[in-house]
């Protein structure tokens, strides 16, 4: 059964609708990945993420859902599902911040007192998966959706992981406001 979220995109825009359902069989590898480096962590996969989408419809008011776009909605889902991916198996960032000087002064830390570069990798992980957002949008789904929409939707997935996100900017179409000033901060 699909979430009214979803419904809603469906019968709103079923191109964006597509895009998403692509997005989902997409990322839900990745998702499931998170359970083998995190194995002890709260699930990260396609059922913790369904939940999220329950969740938002419950948040939203009836007034409010009636006045987002088909591309709010679309941000709004694909966020969700984004958010924690970067905790997944990513390569192509494991390469990039293995050598940032972040990660290798962190990395010197741990070494100094014995711990692992495994254990380090995990903890940097998890610190910064928020991060990662970007990247794995514009991976995804540049080449599919407005450039506005990529933007979107890496910031509102990055801010899960923000700790004062009210020091943004942020645009003014319904879902950015109410995303940023409410329904993130919650998850």
């Amino acid at each position: 059964m699909e979430s009214k979220l979803r419904e809603h995109l469906k019968k709103c825009n079923q191109s964006l609708y597509e895009i998403f359902i692509d997005l989902v069989d997409s990322i839900s590898p990745l998702l499931e990945s998170i359970k083998t480096i995190f194995p002890d962590f709260t699930r990260h996969d396609r059922i913790h993420n369904l939940k999220l989408e329950g969740i938002a419809f419950d948040i939203l008011a009836p007034n409010i859902l009636e006045k987002l776009s088909s591309s709010d909605i679309f941000t709004l889902l694909s966020s969700l599902w984004i958010h924690d991916a970067g905790m997944g198996n990513v390569p192509e960032i494991e390469d990039e911040y293995k050598i940032s000087p972040e990660y290798l002064l962190k990395l010197k830390n741990y070494e100094r007192i014995g711990s692992s570069e495994e254990v380090c990798w995990k903890d940097f992980v998890r610190e910064n998966h928020h991060r990662f957002c970007e990247v794995i949008t514009k991976k995804l789904l540049k080449d599919l959706v407005r450039k506005d929409l990529v933007y979107w939707i890496s910031n509102i997935s990055k801010s899960h992981g923000e700790r004062n996100i009210h020091n943004h900017t942020f645009g003014t179409s319904p879902l950015q406001s109410m995303t940023q000033s409410i329904f993130i901060r919650r998850l």
